[in-house]
């Protein structure tokens, strides 16, 4: 009998009245195994620090209501391992100025209400990408 591993779920919310903002750091690469993400209300999750996350088996980011994820210019966010996505919806909103790589299997779904700005990623994307001036 197989064992399912065990989710470790954040929220992540405008906290303070600036909206909160949670930031990855050290350097490198960092990896996120068994993870569910889900950023909203006014808050932002930015690669700060570290040159490249990877999102591996079994995690997923949502970014909605006012939430923001944000990569910044020479970082990367890649989706690799499984079959989990990267959803934005309802106001949700993903600022792109460095790369963004969706592996095959995985795809970045834009549901209605979905804000996009930056540089297009790479992979499939389920929806319509508009690119622009994140400013």
């Amino acid at each position: 009998m197989k064992v399912l591993p065990k989710l470790k779920k954040y929220t992540i919310t405008g906290a303070s009245q600036d909206g909160g903002t949670f930031r990855i750091k050290g350097s490198g690469t960092l990896k996120l195994i068994n993870h569910y993400i889900t950023v909203g209300e006014s808050a932002t999750f930015i690669l700060d620090n570290i040159s490249t996350l990877e999102l591996e088996d079994n995690t997923a980011i949502t970014v909605e209501n006012g939430g923001i994820l944000e990569v910044p210019l020479n970082k990367t966010l890649k989706s690799t391992k499984g079959t989990e996505d990267i959803t934005v919806k309802d106001g949700g909103r993903i600022k792109n100025k460095g790369t963004i790589s969706i592996s095959s299997g995985r795809k970045l779904v834009l549901e209605k209400g979905a804000i996009t700005c930056g540089n297009r990623p790479s992979g499939t994307i389920e929806g319509t990408w508009t690119s622009g001036s994140c400013d």
